[in-house]
């Protein structure tokens, strides 16, 4: 989930990437056969902080479904939210919970220079969110691990690369095969939202 304050104004009402906060619901590698990272695993997360360079992101440990993996069936995502904090399900089992610090996230941070969310202790977490849905195939911020093994080989590229999209596609023989099928897919049954009063 993401910022609803304008995109077109960096983002959110703080600010651009990480100062208004992201919600990740559910984050998986959907990928099969990828070390004990892929369809079998999901996690939870909340990303915060005042820049880039500096962000404070708190992460629940990954935990992995009861049953073989993700794609066996359809299952259930739940965030319950309110001004004390957030709650994360997968299916009934409990995955995370965040609550809001009695100082603000920013003390709680522990964060450098001004505090940008002094008016609130739940904030960047007190404005609107939208529901967004991805697939992410790549990219090199170390959500796909170097050196992890998929049907036999490692990743194609480094997070290091600065060719990383070019190493990626070259390489589309060997990861290509690991997408296909229904169990590869994101699909998705339905989505449901209220907002009590």
């Amino acid at each position: 989930m993401l910022p609803n304050y304008g995109s077109r104004n960096g983002g959110g009402k703080y600010g651009g990437w990480p100062k208004s906060g992201e919600i990740d619901i559910m984050e998986s590698r959907g990928n099969r056969n990828y070390g004990n990272l892929g369809v079998e695993h999901m996690g939870s997360t909340l990303h915060w902080g005042t820049q880039y360079v500096n962000k404070y992101s708190l992460t629940t440990a990954h935990k992995k479904v009861k049953s073989k993996t993700l794609a066996d069936g359809y299952h259930r995502y739940t965030l319950y939210w309110d001004q004390n904090g957030m709650d994360f399900y997968l299916d009934d089992d409990h995955v995370a919970k965040f609550a809001t610090p009695n100082q603000g996230f920013f003390r709680w941070g522990n964060l450098p220079g001004n505090n940008i969310w002094a008016h609130a202790n739940n904030a960047p977490f007190d404005q609107e969110f939208y529901l967004i849905m991805n697939v992410a195939v790549g990219g090199t911020n170390g959500f796909f691990p170097d050196n992890v093994g998929n049907a036999g080989y490692n990743k194609p590229w480094s997070n290091r690369d600065t060719n990383a999209p070019e190493k990626f596609w070259r390489a589309k023989n060997l990861w290509q095969p690991t997408w296909q099928g229904d169990d590869a897919a994101m699909q998705v049954d339905s989505v449901r939202m209220w907002q009590l009063q």
